[in-house]
């Protein structure tokens, strides 16, 4: 476990609240297994709103909670991240310093804004600043806006940067160069709660084999400037539909989660099959049941446009499921091809067919990938080391800091 000692400020772009208390869990989590080992407090960032104070303090009994509220343009008009970003920081330093007083290290969890506007509070407050890269933030928003003035000087008041995947660490090397305390630190799982032993969803027991399983969801995110679903449903969806009427695929079933999957364009899709009752959309999942249908199901499809490392492609390796998933992003630091799973080219409807009835066809594979998956998860993905990672960089960016400060009496950082 690491040595540093300091306090932190998570500074973070969701957390459970009233309007959604699975919102930013994985934020949440971490604040509770630092809370363990130094003093923590949480900024939720949030967009104001007629009724909603700007700033409200809230105990958590572990750590306090500041719901701080800012001028945020609407993500669906032109130019929302960036004027946000430029604006934010700004109109909210004199609401929020007084939650970062005393505190030693700052921690941004999103580059694209938490981490531009942290990096501007930590030169006012003069704090180490810390920020974790996480997926979209460097594959769509930095990679859209990264070169305006106001955004592409924030990395100088970085000490150091936690990357949730190793891939996502040279993209970010490559657009913005070489900063202090470069590391990939995986979020992981709880390998005790998503483990092949447990509660199986009775949904996907009672369907016939092979029980093909995704979790992505059909919805678009506001102002992505590509306007697509990035979790890759279009392509599932056409590659099921042209599969489907093959004799290898007659007992295969599939279920669809996650948001929209049981709104009109997947009812419409459904209708236009051979074989509709084959597919069952289910919409949004409660987090605590994901594991119970990811050891129901026999395998677990990612066809996602881009990714920084998916959760579910962990979660799923960790309950001994093999995954069928999109060669994107840090997807191959998870899936192994032919080994826990498949990797296929992203958007590709007709290898995804092909990936499909591999699966179909081989079903004797399945159970060996997924006791390889298992041991993966276990041994790479153990969620019980990432707060000592944590801590163990905490330290490397307060040393990094300190020598700056050392070097520059005059802090010209501020």
């Amino acid at each position: 476990m690491g040595r540093f000692k300091g306090s932190v400020c998570l500074v973070v772009n969701s957390f459970p609240d009233r309007d959604g208390r699975w919102k930013g869990v994985f934020n949440q989590r971490a604040a509770v297994g630092l809370s363990a080992h130094v003093d923590v407090s949480v900024v939720h960032l949030r967009a104001w709103r007629p009724g909603r104070p700007l700033l409200k303090f809230e105990d958590s009994g572990a750590f306090p909670v500041w719901r701080l509220a800012g001028p945020f343009v609407p993500p669906q008009l032109p130019w929302a991240e960036p004027i946000s970003v430029l604006v934010y920081p700004r109109f909210s330093w004199r609401r929020i310093r007084g939650a970062l007083e005393g505190k030693t290290m700052l921690h941004s969890v999103g580059a694209s804004f938490a981490g531009v506007l942290t990096s501007y509070w930590a030169r006012k407050a003069g704090c180490a600043h810390v920020a974790q890269v996480t997926g979209t933030d460097i594959n769509v928003d930095l990679a859209s806006h990264g070169w305006l003035p106001w955004v592409r000087t924030w990395t100088r008041a970085l000490n150091g940067v936690a990357f949730n995947s190793q891939y996502l660490l040279e993209r970010f090397r490559n657009q913005f160069g070489v900063v202090p305390n470069m590391r990939t630190v995986y979020r992981g799982v709880d390998i005790e709660r998503f483990h092949p032993e447990g509660s199986r969803n009775q949904i996907l027991s009672g369907l016939s084999p092979v029980r093909f399983l995704f979790l992505g969801g059909l919805a678009r995110r506001a102002g992505d400037p590509e306007g697509r679903n990035r979790k890759g449903g279009e392509t599932l969806l056409q590659a099921w539909k042209s599969a489907e009427t093959d004799q290898r695929m007659r007992s295969a079933s599939l279920v669809l989660a996650g948001p929209e999957t049981d709104g009109s364009i997947v009812q419409r899709w459904r209708s236009s099959l051979n074989y509709p009752d084959s597919v069952v959309p289910i919409g949004t999942l409660e987090p605590t049941d994901v594991a119970a249908y990811l050891r129901a199901a026999d395998v677990v499809l990612i066809p996602s446009l881009s990714e920084g490392l998916p959760n579910v492609a962990v979660e799923a390796c960790a309950c001994g499921t093999p995954v069928v998933a999109s060669a994107v992003g840090g997807v191959p630091e998870v899936v192994m091809d032919s080994t826990n799973g498949l990797l296929v080219p992203p958007g590709d409807a007709v290898a995804w067919k092909q990936a499909l009835f591999e699966c179909q066809m081989h079903p004797e594979r399945l159970a060996v990938w997924g006791e390889n998956g298992r041991r993966l998860a276990v041994g790479k993905f153990d969620g019980g080391k990432y707060v000592g990672h944590l801590l163990d960089l905490y330290e490397a960016a307060q040393a990094n800091a300190n020598e700056i400060n050392n070097r520059y009496p005059v802090n010209l950082r501020q």
